[in-house]
């Protein structure tokens, strides 16, 4: 799997912020998927509608990894007790969230931006 160094057209022209190619975007169909960006763990899939998703790949009532989950709709819901998380993080049940990141599609990668990596 490419690494972020390799691709220059994850990021924006201009912008100091860093994209990183998480996955093919084959790959993610529904998923979801695990993988990780700037070495936390995060989520990948998408809705029923084909939207992108990039979470943390933590379930806010305890913790359970999310990509061991499924998905129902617009929602990821978790494999262990159940809870769905909406594509924005957000878990009516917690009344709040997962931290989400900004994901978009170039050329056939899927592109995951670590707030991080500009700091």
């Amino acid at each position: 799997m490419p690494n972020s160094s390799e691709p220059a057209s994850c990021g924006a022209a201009g912008r100091t912020d860093e994209w990183t190619v998480v996955a093919r975007s084959d790959d993610v169909d529904p998923g979801p998927i695990a993988r990780s960006v700037g070495g936390r763990p995060i989520v990948v899939w998408r809705t029923a509608a084909g939207r992108l998703s990039a979470l943390a790949d933590s379930c806010p009532h305890q913790g359970n990894p999310l990509s061991d989950g499924t998905v129902a709709g617009h929602e990821l819901l978790c494999r262990y007790h159940g809870w769905s998380v909406a594509s924005d993080g957000w878990c009516e049940r917690a009344a709040g969230g997962t931290r989400a990141y900004a994901v978009r599609e170039v050329g056939g990668d899927v592109c995951v931006r670590d707030p991080m990596g500009d700091r």
